[in-house]
């Protein structure tokens, strides 16, 4: 090679690193989203979608094709940004599921545009500062929010006993202009029951609406270790008699149906983790002491799982859980041979009981099944 072709190439070369860092360096171009007001035409979806857009609030009609990702990336500017557009449309059940027509609306992130970066001094030994033009969003230990308040009080909970079901919904309010009763209902629309005043319920007060889906059996015993409790909303006293009460449901998260039973509303968290849990799965190490449990249950009796689906675990505060923390999911295909396991995803708990845990999966490498096990995070 002749030394104008050598000096070429370091060119070339030199270029093409130059290239590479400012791009490392500048977020990728956004496009401009609608914004409200906008009336959403009637169409089919599974979810019960929003039917207006607020003044001033920036969105993204659905059209075949489009997925949480790719809406990220050309709004938000990274596609790994999705967890944050789901979260801001918590009518959407499913992260994977989104349907034409259906409005999806875009959250405000923040991005740091000079964040800063400790130097130390070689004389003084403390730290100094420079800043680089580095947006946030390449800062995979920011705290990020995986699951609104509203979606870990619909992803449910497993309980290790059948819960007093004696508040319940009598009967459903009749179709408009009809004596037909209706068979379920949704957000805005009333519900009769069958308590009142005697039984303590007074107008004003909230309670969350459940219904007993399914009963848990191990997948390695065989033996019952609970059952999956769904909430279908939240139901605010409206009117109150002495032996029944009229409620009306201020949130939906699933059709409510005659027999679905009421509990008083409680507080709950909205966890926080490291944005290398969604894009990397955090600490997928798999080769310690650490106490491993199983995956019992899948959202809505799922064959397999991936991200965005609710799975219960049947380890709960007793082994250390809590709102927030990560669980490595893995699999082993050797019981007797630690170095056959690999880890298939990762999960952040949002619902904690003493033996049972909710977990949203946020990061998956394949499908997660059933009888796969489960390790909790560093």
């Amino acid at each position: 090679m002749t030394k104008r072709k050598i000096f070429m190439s370091s060119l070339a070369v030199f270029g093409l690193s130059l290239s590479v860092l400012a791009s490392a360096q500048t977020p990728p171009a956004r496009e401009t989203a609608q914004v409200g007001p906008f009336e959403v035409a009637p169409h089919w979806s599974r979810y019960d979608y929003p039917r207006s857009v607020g003044e001033g609030q920036a969105f993204h009609m659905v059209v075949k094709g489009d997925t949480l990702w790719d809406i990220a990336g050309r709004y938000l500017g990274n596609p790994y940004l999705w967890p944050q557009i789901w979260e801001a449309n918590s009518y959407i059940k499913k992260a994977r599921l989104i349907y034409p027509g259906d409005p999806v609306f875009l959250p405000s992130v923040q991005m740091a545009d000079r964040p800063v970066v400790g130097v130390e001094s070689e004389t003084t030994r403390t730290t100094t500062t420079e800043t680089l033009g580095i947006p946030e969003w390449l800062d995979l230990d920011a705290l990020i929010t995986v699951a609104s308040t509203e979606a870990v009080r619909n992803a449910g909970y497993i309980s290790a006993s059948i819960e007093d079901e004696s508040l319940n919904i009598k009967s459903m309010e009749a179709e408009n202009g009809t004596l037909i009763e209706k068979r379920g209902v949704a957000t805005r629309d009333y519900v009769y029951l069958n308590r009142g005043s005697n039984s303590g319920l007074k107008a004003g007060d909230l309670y969350t609406i459940h219904r007993r889906a399914r009963t848990i059996k191990h997948p390695v015993t065989g033996k019952k270790v609970g059952y999956r409790i769904d909430t279908t909303g939240v139901a605010r006293i409206v009117l109150v008699l002495e032996n029944s009460s009229r409620a009306v449901l201020e949130a939906s998260a699933r059709e409510t149906l005659v027999g679905d039973y009421l509990r008083p509303i409680t507080e709950l968290e909205s966890p926080l983790v490291k944005r290398r849990v969604v894009v990397e799965g955090g600490d997928l190490s798999l080769h310690d002491g650490r106490t491993a449990g199983y995956l019992v249950d899948i959202d809505d009796d799922a064959v397999q799982s991936a991200t965005g689906f609710t799975v219960g675990v049947d380890m709960g505060t007793g082994a250390g859980l809590s709102v927030g923390r990560v669980l490595t999911v893995y699999r082993q295909g050797d019981p007797n041979d630690n170095i056959t396991r690999r880890a298939l995803g990762a999960a952040v708990v949002v619902a904690v009981r003493e033996n049972f845990s909710l977990a949203r999966v946020v990061y998956s490498r394949e499908e997660i099944n059933v009888g796969d096990r489960i390790l909790l995070q560093p």
